[in-house]
């Protein structure tokens, strides 16, 4: 706000806000899986669904360990980055090759 002598005045005020802000979500089909040693892996099918409300877009990496030929537990973790950079999630997909 300026006035006739070509002051300004600045305020800073707290506001209670109501409502949801929606964010970027990715949801997995499970959180936890269990393969027989030899078995097809394929990390992109445990997806279920990708939600960026912002309508930006977004790109998802798919980093995973897993070797179905080797007994072990293995993790996955995919990361969703809205195209704007403003959000970014990952989820972790815990697997058991036995």
């Amino acid at each position: 706000y300026t006035n006739a002598y070509q002051d300004s005045v600045k305020k800073t005020v707290d506001a209670d806000v109501e409502g949801t802000l929606e964010d970027l979500t990715v949801t997995l089909k499970a959180d936890n899986i269990q393969l027989a040693v030899g078995s097809e892996f394929i990390a992109e099918d445990y997806i279920e669904i990708i939600s960026d409300p912002s309508g930006s877009g977004s790109r998802v990496s798919v980093k995973s360990s897993v070797d179905t030929l080797h007994a072990g537990n293995y993790e996955v973790r995919y990361t969703v980055v809205s195209t704007d950079n403003t959000q970014k999630v990952s989820q972790v997909l815990k697997v058991t090759v036995k």
